[in-house]
């Protein structure tokens, strides 16, 4: 009836036991001590078929350390044994079985304790902490469970993997078929240098056996698992698998954007260059954009139009690494005028005469056609903002059309304005009704 006589007990076999005389102890047994020994990690729980009068019983789970102590796991209802579960180190456990007080209890009793050994994929107690995470491969599967918890606390499992290299992974958490959601919460995490964790993914249990996270890119490096309870104290004795699905894949970290042309105007058509790095990468496809339409605008395959003078930053962003971008700050130049031609009817224009000048911008493609008008003596004759000609007095003159732009292009023609004569009348001859003429 204590712990150095204990009935030594095998895993898995229903036992039967009995007390006497439980109302008063020191009339009789009150009490049973079993001992069981692991001989390697694994996981227990104890099994009691239920029979009347079973609230008046109790147990106590003991775990003895490797210098003899014995540590307290858990206190139970007797008839809430199979409700807790724990993962334990190979060794000697015990568990008392005993009447609450002041009760009494003359029937017998029966209890198995059920023992399933741990693989080399199954967790490995205390990894309550980052500290003490167990190391565990990518994409193999790992058995575990969240004890109910030592002083009715939870536990808390880690594990940690190291990644040789950039690749694509996902959280797996898989659990027997429930009928509730959300039995266990897996998150992925990662610590910087400062020991902060940044949450990678969550996922919880569903009803679903196995729940799948989303697919991310992950770069070398270690990386955390931390599974939690969300459920109730009744689902301890549930196993959770989890796993890290991973594969290296070569992915794109680094894109350079270049063009063809070492400068561009308004109405300018290029494809881009872009090159993707490095050369083996599995998925070289990019996505284009720009940040400014009005001034260029990019399609699907680099192809650009330049709109207008101005800048705008051209992106190819990797469609597989979406953090992975490459740019091109591209600038649109006016296109200048270079060559006016200045048309006029007739150079020769009498005082107080008007005529209209016209002046033909090239190239064609000039951003600003528009035209400055002056003259050289607007004595002479003064020119219109519309190129109307108005000739004041003879002489000589220049007249100037100049491109509004900041080419400096000038066109010109000379006019020469000339002073009306007077005609001196020699003779009249008048025509009479007859025919002859008279002077």
């Amino acid at each position: 009836s204590s712990d150095l006589t204990a009935t030594v007990i095998q895993a898995n076999i229903l036992y039967t036991g009995g007390f006497s005389g439980s109302r008063y102890p020191h009339r009789g047994d009150y009490d049973d001590y079993y001992k069981i020994n692991l001989p390697q990690n694994g996981s227990i729980y104890v099994e009691a078929p239920l029979k009347n009068d079973y609230y008046k019983l109790k147990a106590v789970l003991y775990e003895e350390d490797t210098v003899g102590n014995v540590k307290e796991l858990q206190k139970y209802e007797y008839s809430d044994l199979k409700s807790a579960k724990f993962r334990l180190h190979k060794g000697t456990v015990y568990l008392k079985i005993f009447v609450a007080d002041g009760e009494d209890y003359y029937d017998d009793y029966q209890f198995k304790v059920v023992y399933n050994p741990d693989t080399e994929l199954s967790e490995v107690e205390y990894n309550n902490e980052k500290e003490t995470a167990n190391i565990i491969q990518p994409n193999l599967s790992y058995t575990g469970n969240i004890n109910y918890g030592y002083n009715n606390e939870y536990d808390v499992d880690f594990y940690k993997i190291n990644l040789p290299t950039i690749g694509k992974a996902k959280l797996r958490l898989q659990v027997p078929r429930q009928t509730k959601n959300e039995l266990f919460k897996a998150e992925l995490l990662q610590y910087d240098s400062q020991d902060k964790a940044t949450v990678i993914d969550t996922l919880y249990s569903t009803e679903n056996p196995v729940n799948y996270g989303p697919e991310k890119v992950l770069k070398a490096g270690e990386y955390y698992i931390k599974v939690t309870r969300t459920g109730g104290k009744e689902e301890s004795f549930v196993d959770y698998n989890i796993q890290l699905e991973y594969k290296t894949e070569v992915l794109v970290d680094k894109i350079e954007v270049s063009s063809p042309k070492t400068e561009y105007f308004t109405g300018d058509e290029a494809k881009l260059n872009v090159t993707v790095l490095p050369e083996n990468a599995e998925n070289k496809d990019v996505s284009w954009s720009t940040n400014d339409e009005k001034v260029v605008t990019v399609d699907g395959y680099g192809n650009i139009t330049c709109k207008k003078a101005g800048t705008a930053i051209i992106t190819a962003r990797s469609k597989s690494s979406t953090n992975v971008y490459g740019e091109y700050k591209l600038t649109v130049k006016e296109v200048l005028v270079e060559q006016i031609d200045v048309n006029i009817n007739n150079t020769v224009l009498g005082v107080g005469g008007k005529t209209k000048v016209m002046a033909d911008i090239y190239p064609a493609n000039a951003d600003n056609k528009s035209i400055i008008w002056d003259t050289s003596d607007s004595s002479i004759a003064t020119v219109s903002d519309q190129g109307v000609v108005k000739a004041l007095k003879s002489g000589k003159v220049t007249i100037q059309a100049m491109a509004s732009d900041t080419s400096g292009i000038i066109g010109t023609v000379e006019l020469t304005i000339k002073k009306n004569e007077s005609v001196k009348l020699k003779s009249i001859t008048v025509t009479e009704k007859n025919g002859k003429n008279k002077e």
